[in-house]
């Protein structure tokens, strides 16, 4: 766990660098473009592995010690997904005139179309390497994988910016990403032709089949996430202004940093829970991720708060500069991630307990609620459908994972004891900043004693709800 953690952190680290590089070595409207790339990219890459990446997390472990078949079913995945992403980078560059107006706002952003295409292809290939290692418990391989291609590359590319410009710096990073994703899939396709066991037969078939039977269920689920987290950004392109569109990718970059923090328990869930599934769930199990969720929960709530109120000081020092325009769309994201860190940590469980897709069902009633505000056209309306969009995330999230798992979430007392630890130190924190602004060092340790003391508090709720019978 602590290696995983420690590969989450390599990553967040690059998403958090790479935007300063390019603020600083550029200006907001480069920053835009490449936030808005990078995030088209992200949302590219479950559609393009058609599921196979989370199909080899859940598949393989359910037959830990078939070496035939764990052979089979990942040089299916590797031979599908590549010929997926060729197609797409042919397609795209082919019409690059036509989707740089849906997708940037303007045919004159035709430029930006192959490095898009390049890097969401690159993703998708790394994407199903680390499913194929994750899948195999190879959990080691796959910090490495994670934290070299989302940590190391976007940072080493992005510092050649000033010498070869933006849309270089982005190809440089796509290929970049495919060479290291080669590199670690050599050993995985060694390992894979090695295994000499029926080799003949109608194998093909039969792992092709078993593979997208449980991963196209989750495409719509995929592409629902992508429009999700996307369209904002395009939305903005169109309507807005590229700094508008570096504000609201930079909230929910800050989403995805605050998912990386939680992201190894999930690492570790989906093939794990997919083992336990055929012995059977303990108590314990189910305790730990009532026990997860809340803590997740509240943490967050108190994070989500206090960035949202020193916002205008993380902002300066995260991009370089004291114009924070459009930093609005960067406080309300950054509040609504209680309710989507509740998704991204119980989508996993719920993928190992049921082959049903509800992610999927969960994803569409989100991007329905999106739709309606974004239909209005407005910057209001945008933002509104997202933040609903991310209520029904957590709340229907919440309600399938009790349904699955049959676990108690707690006594109301702990959630409110909680809930106002974090509220009562806003107004310290916004003092502390008009106090010592730009004074760094006090912003910090203050932060630093605050979460000490949460640490402490919900220990001791918990502790004190736990000694009376019930659970906290």
């Amino acid at each position: 766990m602590a290696w995983t953690y420690a590969a989450q952190v390599a990553a967040s680290a690059g998403v958090f660098l790479a935007p300063a590089i390019v603020a600083r070595l550029g200006n907001m409207e480069d920053l835009g473009r490449y936030l808005l790339v990078q995030r088209l990219a992200s949302s590219c890459v479950a559609p393009l592995t058609l599921g196979l990446a989370v199909a080899l997390g859940r598949l393989l472990p359910l037959n830990k010690g078939k070496p035939g078949m764990e052979a089979r079913w990942s040089l299916v995945s590797f031979a599908i997904v590549g010929l997926v992403a060729t197609l797409f980078m042919v397609a795209l560059w082919v019409q690059r005139t036509f989707y740089a107006g849906i997708l940037f706002g303007t045919s004159a952003a035709s430029t930006l179309v192959f490095p898009f295409a390049l890097l969401a292809s690159a993703n998708a290939l790394q994407a199903v390497v680390y499913g194929y290692y994750r899948g195999c418990l190879r959990i080691g391989w796959a910090n490495c994988l994670q934290a070299v291609t989302v940590g190391v590359v976007p940072v080493v590319a992005m510092l050649q910016m000033k010498r070869i410009g933006l849309i270089s710096a982005i190809m440089l990073m796509g290929y970049m990403t495919s060479a290291i994703v080669v590199l670690f899939a050599s050993p995985a396709l060694r390992a894979i032709f090695r295994t000499t066991e029926d080799r003949g037969g109608p194998w093909l078939q039969d792992a092709s089949k078993v593979l997208l039977s449980y991963g196209l269920g989750r495409v719509p689920g995929f592409i629902f996430v992508g429009l999700l987290l996307a369209t904002g950004p395009v939305w903005l392109a169109h309507y807005g202004s590229m700094t508008d569109v570096a504000m609201y990718a930079l909230g929910l970059s800050a989403l995805r940093m605050g998912a990386a923090f939680f992201a190894p328990v999930g690492i570790l869930t989906l093939p794990l829970l997919a083992s336990a599934f055929g012995t059977g769930l303990s108590r314990g199990v189910r305790d730990d991720l009532s026990l997860l969720l809340r803590f997740s929960v509240i943490m967050t709530l108190l994070g989500s708060l206090q960035v949202a109120t020193l916002s205008r000081t993380l902002l300066q020092v995260w991009l370089g500069s004291t114009s924070v325009e459009g930093r609005g769309f960067f406080v309300l994201l950054v509040l609504a991630a209680p309710t989507y860190l509740t998704f991204e940590i119980l989508r996993d469980p719920i993928d190992a307990a049921s082959a049903f897709p509800y992610n999927t069902f969960i994803l569409g009633l989100a991007l329905c609620a999106f739709a309606v505000g974004a239909v209005t056209r407005t910057s209001a309306g945008l933002v509104i459908g997202q933040l609903a969009g991310f209520l029904l995330l957590g709340g229907a999230s919440v309600a399938v994972a009790r349904r699955l798992y049959q676990f108690t979430p707690g006594k109301l007392r702990s959630w409110l004891d909680g809930i106002l630890f974090c509220v009562l130190p806003v107004p310290f924190t916004w003092l502390m900043q008009r106090q010592f602004e730009g004074r760094l060092a006090i912003l910090a340790v203050f932060e630093l004693l605050l979460l000490a003391a949460f640490l402490m508090f919900i220990g001791r709720v918990w502790k004190r709800d736990s000694g009376s019978g019930v659970p906290p």
